[in-house]
């Protein structure tokens, strides 16, 4: 039997009014595409241009630019204990061929058109980042993408160009307001969705639930759940311990979101509880996701300073001294530290960069566009 297509598997009957329609059948015919396979591995200029000349590129390519003329909705209204995102992987690929086809425009000197590109793609990252937190850091991957090739070729832009990035990037940020507030709420939702199920401590739900655990210990905790089915008060109590721990996770990561430098303390279950291994498994890892929004919003800010210092330099053929007369507002603001961005003047340009987020000891990873993990 034919495996159903994800297109197929998403959206049954298909409306045509759908932009993430279009993105889930331009994911698909990339796939589809031997020379785009090879421009991935040798990753030059030359298979870039041979891939993009693909038909089936080329086609990947089209439905890019008409979803871009409709609303992007998602097939998924609330999440259930089987659903999945099988669209996502073809979303990054769909990055990955707009930040090839820029390298492309730039090489050519076209940089308004790679320009056009960009903004599209930051659309395309702004598509999953409502739907669940997973949805965010896949949003903010094909965001990091097309910010690190603007990066890469900012030497090459005018004012005019710098300008138009700026416009970009704001734009991009009135996309992506309240989308990481979104998927936290669904997630909530989901959750809660679940307890009734939960309530029954059916064994085959439990086995279910941690399919993919590795953890030792658990065939006790697969005792422990199937003992609550004759012990309804025991029952009560880990249930709600659980759902408030899954509370107290979502409401840290709201409000990690509004105030970065301002962590509140994470909330923990006793280690080795059936509450704790259910509410590990049944929700994700907060900290490291909304972490991931925040380094992926500082990254917009980064590409918005450095295209300021860009067109300064055109206008007095020097490099600023510091970023205060840029006038940058926010957009120069850390998000971990509620000041301007570290900018230092080296010998051959300048270091901008995020204090980064400081751990338990009061040390911090700075962040800097393109992400250098440490």
């Amino acid at each position: 039997m034919q495996e159903k297509s994800i297109l197929s598997q998403l959206f049954p009957k298909p409306t045509g009014r759908n932009g993430y329609e279009d993105l889930v059948r331009a994911g698909e015919l990339l796939k589809t595409s031997a020379l785009w396979a090879d421009a991935q591995q040798q990753n030059t200029l030359s298979s870039r241009r041979r891939a993009l000349a693909d038909p089936p590129v080329r086609q990947a390519r089209a439905l890019i630019e008409t979803s871009a003329l409709k609303p992007l909705e998602s097939p998924v209204r609330e999440l259930t204990a089987s659903t999945t995102f099988p669209e996502y992987t073809g979303l990054r690929d769909l990055a990955r061929l707009l930040s090839a086809e820029m390298h492309v425009l730039f090489s050519e000197g076209r940089a308004a058109a790679a320009l056009v590109s960009f903004a599209q793609g930051l659309r395309l990252g702004s598509a999953p980042k409502a739907q669940v937190l997973i949805g965010g850091l896949v949003g903010a991957a094909i965001d990091s993408v097309l910010l690190t090739r603007v990066k890469t070729h900012l030497e090459q832009l005018t004012p005019r160009d710098c300008d138009r990035v700026q416009a970009i990037l704001r734009e991009h940020q009135e996309q992506d307001q309240g989308s990481a507030s979104k998927a936290i709420a669904m997630e909530q939702r989901f959750v809660e969705s679940i307890l009734p199920t939960l309530e029954t401590s059916d064994p085959a739900i439990f086995r279910e639930l941690f399919t993919d655990s590795e953890d030792p210990t658990l065939n006790q905790l697969q005792r422990q759940f199937s003992a609550l089915q004759n012990n309804p008060t025991e029952r009560k109590r880990v249930l709600g311990a659980f759902l408030q721990g899954a509370q107290q996770h979502q409401a840290r990561a709201q409000a990690y979101l509004l105030a970065p430098h301002i962590l509140p303390p994470e909330p923990k279950l006793p280690a080795g509880t059936l509450e704790a291994a259910l509410l590990d498994t049944i929700t994700p890892a907060y900290p490291r996701a909304v972490e991931n929004l925040v380094k992926n919003r500082i990254q917009c800010q980064l590409l918005y300073c450095y295209a300021a210092v860009r067109k300064y330099k055109w206008e007095w053929e020097k490099l600023p001294d510091r970023l205060e007369p840029l006038r940058l507002a926010e957009w120069a603001l850390d998000p971990f530290t509620r000041q301007p961005f570290r900018y230092e003047r080296t010998e051959n340009g300048y270091e901008l960069y995020s204090a980064g987020p400081a751990d338990e000891d009061g040390k911090r990873t700075p962040i800097q566009l393109p992400w250098r993990k440490n």
